[in-house]
């Protein structure tokens, strides 16, 4: 079953896997109960659970059409909705992992994705807590054991009955929110602003029966325990997030999913308050639509995005498109192996050999990145422990997210000492504005009061270029241009509300 929230893409295709999902929808229009409740206000929250199987029916039957037929199609969604066919075909392809355990038929397995939706018929209702209504994301539970007393069109009764409850919550607002969902009270933490990094970190006391359970908005999808024990090194944490912080390409290659839809989600949260400027992908396909697109904007090498297909690889690298994904040495990204969990007794060594490079039959190229920030081997080793340990996942998330979200407030400091002298309000309703910004007057600044962030270097002068390099890259980064412009949007909201 997938559920599809409010932001997803679609692949473009216009060939037989469109037709197939339009001929499908028309179907399930006619036979799709009408819903009994406000579809507008259940659109609030979510635009519909979608039930996907893979068809092999007519294999026997017309065999000149099984590269047509065979594939995953659409068997049910509740409420129906206009999806467009591409849409269909994206979150069929995208619900089906490329890779999966035969030998394991009892366990599911569950992800998401995210894609840029083309269903123009689907009115979702504007809101100032979605920040890009053009992606839609869908949120996948995969079974591989089918339930042979429903030969097709599941039953829509459990769908119906989360419906109706969903519709019964308030519309989304800012703050906490008490949400009824089956039995269970779920507290709904929505802060003011994506900008607060801190958001859930506080720990919290054992969950006591029939107690509310809390979920915070901007928490990341998964745990950073399953991901730390997947990577080759605690320490490539850092190349990580330096990376993500310059907006610098990043691929994410994992067995399953789920580590690499949950790296994504975990990896994309490292850098906050500063937004992302690229383009992130939890998990993508071989169908998926940023294959298709233009990539000619801002965007085209600035990605975060996950796999199980090493020939996506491949194709990345040899996309006919005017601009290609990668165009030069510089733009390669760098490679995060997210294989099986280390042995307890310690990590692996970075050169170990990747096994997706037997698999794929090819040179798995990666860029090698030279790390700026210099180890805090204090946290490393904490991390090291409390991972051997019997910490919680919830323990060593909290762990990482709080480690990451101050050395990014110190890193930030000399910018905000610098803007605090530009800052400027023409009156007590007019919006902040900020004068040019001049990248030699900043590094005179942080030459002379530096920063709080330990940079590599053996002499302080090594020290200080790392650090001046480090800044210049960010400063000419989209990341930074994100970064400022929210700062204006909150300088203006604050200013307003006096």
């Amino acid at each position: 079953m997938s559920r599809t929230e409010k932001e997803t893409t679609s692949n473009g295709d216009s060939g037989f896997g469109d037709q197939t999902e339009a001929r499908r929808l028309d179907e399930l229009k006619g036979i799709v109960p009408e819903s009994t409740f406000s579809v507008e206000k259940l659109r609030e929250w979510l635009i519909a659970f979608i039930v996907c199987d893979f068809n092999v029916d007519l294999a026997n039957q017309f065999y000149y059409l099984v590269y047509i037929c065979i594939g995953p199609e659409i068997e049910w969604i509740y409420p129906y909705s206009p999806f467009s066919p591409a849409d269909l075909t994206t979150i069929c392809f995208n619900s089906f992992p490329d890779r999966n355990n035969p030998d394991d038929l009892t366990t599911d397995t569950s992800f998401h994705f995210r894609f840029r939706h083309t269903s123009k018929d689907i009115k979702v209702p504007s809101s100032e807590l979605v920040s890009h209504p053009e992606f839609w994301f869908g949120y996948c539970l995969f079974r591989q054991q089918r339930d042979e007393t429903v030969k097709r069109n599941a039953s829509s009764a459990l769908m119906e009955s989360a419906c109706a409850q969903i519709v019964n919550w308030p519309t989304p607002r800012p703050g906490q929110m008490e949400l009824p969902f089956f039995g269970s009270i779920f507290n709904l933490h929505i802060p003011l602003h994506a900008s607060y990094p801190l958001q859930g970190l506080v720990r919290k006391e054992s969950v006591k029966q029939n107690h509310p359970i809390d979920i915070f908005a901007l928490d990341p999808v998964g745990s950073w325990k399953q991901v730390v024990e997947c990577l080759p090194n605690a320490v490539d944490l850092y190349i990580i997030y330096e990376r993500i912080l310059l907006c610098e390409p990043i691929v994410a290659l994992a067995l399953d999913p789920r580590f690499c839809s949950e790296f994504v989600s975990l990896a994309f949260d490292l850098i906050r308050p500063v937004p992302f400027a690229g383009d992130y992908r939890p998990y993508i396909t071989m169908h998926s639509d940023i294959f298709s697109q233009s990539h000619g904007g801002p965007n085209t090498n600035h990605y975060l995005v996950g796999i199980t297909n090493p020939f996506i690889l491949k194709r990345l690298q040899s996309q006919p498109s005017k601009k290609p994904l990668i165009h030069s040495p510089k733009d390669m990204p760098y490679i995060v192996n997210l294989t099986e969990p280390a042995p307890k007794n310690g990590h692996r060594h970075r050169k170990s050999r990747s096994p997706h490079k037997e698999e794929a039959g090819f040179d798995i190229v990666s860029q090698e990145p030279k790390g700026y920030v210099s180890r805090d081997w204090g946290f490393l080793k904490e991390l090291d422990e409390a991972c051997k340990g019997d910490s919680s996942p919830a323990d060593i998330s909290r762990l990482v997210r709080r480690h990451f979200a101050y050395l990014t407030a110190r890193f930030l400091a000399p910018l905000d000492r610098y803007f605090a002298q530009l800052i400027t309000a023409k009156s007590a309703v007019d919006p902040f504005e900020y004068k040019g910004f001049s990248e030699v007057d900043f590094l005179q600044m942080l030459s002379k009061h530096g920063s709080g962030v330990e940079f590599k270097g053996k002499t302080h002068f090594q020290r200080n270029k790392m650090e001046e390099a480090f800044y210049k890259k960010f400063c000419k980064s989209p990341s930074f241009f994100n970064w400022l412009q929210m700062k204006i949007e909150l300088a203006s909201r604050s200013q307003m509300a006096r």
